[in-house]
């Protein structure tokens, strides 16, 4: 189903604390280049004190200045990620708080899809706008990963940032949009829960309360990941989950002017380009300079290439990637 509506603004944020690929060799004990030779990362940022809300809270802000809009002019604000701020209530309220919205009554909630929740979001919220539910909303993935990572695990130690990214998106025919707006030709998302082991985090909710927690237990309580396991189902399922997705769509691959993936590994996506046949330039990879941001790898991916100005108006952008449980997840946009 087609969906117009404006992305009226934009907004990222990085935490303060850049950390090179040379000092997670030091913190991790690691001879000189074997993190970035792993990871292909060579720099990411973590929050330190800094909160998902908080980091939340300043993307929504640029994205509203860039708008010319205030709080008070959304009729929604929804957090798409997987970072919590606490176990209850949801992140978005939390969000809405540090925008000095909470007297407002705009409502606030979670959607959560781990590394795929940007794309559930917008998927959501476009149909919402299409069919009259809302005017304008506020998607934001805020990601703290590195607050959960596993020191003794090289591959996801060295692999993650966090950072947040803010979309406003707008009805078709809203009072402030320019230009023709942006369309969603379709979006397709596969699940396959034979993989839910292949990472996440264990502890913390009701599985494994929190109360529950053991020295001896402590990696439980941190992510983990099973790297190769996880790849081997990747490019084994996303190449005929793309297929069938494009056949539905009735657009071919040739059309598409830019792929923005999750971002995961450098190796993994290189590998996963050439197996989804995609030309490298047409491929947007910010790993280097990012790590895996979760949620907000792939609008930070498109907000990176809408600011590079190498994006034009009217060219058809594949946002895709894969997330924990596992879930394959595209997005088609025609900008």
């Amino acid at each position: 189903m087609q969906r117009f509506f404006h992305l009226l603004g934009m907004g990222k944020y990085l935490p303060r604390q850049s950390v090179s690929s040379e000092e997670i060799d030091e913190r991790l004990g690691l001879s000189p280049g074997t993190s970035f030779e792993k990871s292909g990362v060579k720099t990411r940022y973590y929050a330190g004190l800094e909160t998902v809300s908080a980091m939340g809270a300043r993307a929504c802000q640029l994205a509203l200045d860039e708008a010319g809009l205030t709080f008070a002019d959304l009729d929604a604000l929804i957090y798409v990620g997987a970072s919590k701020e606490q176990g209850l209530p949801c992140n978005a309220v939390f969000i809405q708080r540090e925008l000095g919205g909470e007297a407002s009554g705009v409502p606030c909630f979670d959607i959560d899809a781990t590394c795929l929740s940007f794309l559930v979001g917008l998927d959501q919220m476009t149909l919402s706008l299409m069919g009259g539910r809302f005017k304008r909303v506020l998607l934001v993935s805020s990601e703290v990963a590195s607050k959960h990572l596993n020191t003794k695990h090289i591959e996801s130690a060295a692999l993650f940032g966090d950072g947040a990214l803010a979309w406003l998106l707008a009805a078709e025919g809203d009072s402030l949009a320019k230009g023709e707006p942006s369309l969603i030709c379709g979006s397709h998302m596969e699940s396959y829960s034979e993989y839910i082991d292949v990472c996440g985090i264990k502890g913390g909710m009701s599985r494994l309360p929190a109360f529950a927690y053991k020295a001896d237990r402590h990696e439980d309580f941190c992510f983990h990941m099973d790297g190769r396991r996880l790849f081997k189902a990747t490019l084994q399922l996303a190449p005929r989950a793309m297929e069938r997705f494009l056949t539905k769509a009735s657009i071919p691959l040739e059309e598409i002017s830019w792929v923005v993936p999750h971002q995961a590994s450098a190796s993994a996506l290189e590998l996963l380009r050439r197996r989804l046949n995609i030309p490298e330039e047409k491929w947007v990879c910010i790993i280097e300079t990012h790590g895996n941001q979760v949620s907000a790898s792939i609008p930070t991916g498109f907000y990176e290439l809408q600011r590079s100005g190498k994006l034009k108006k009217g060219q058809l952008v594949l946002l895709c990637g894969t997330g924990a449980g596992l879930g394959i997840g595209f997005t088609l946009m025609r900008y």
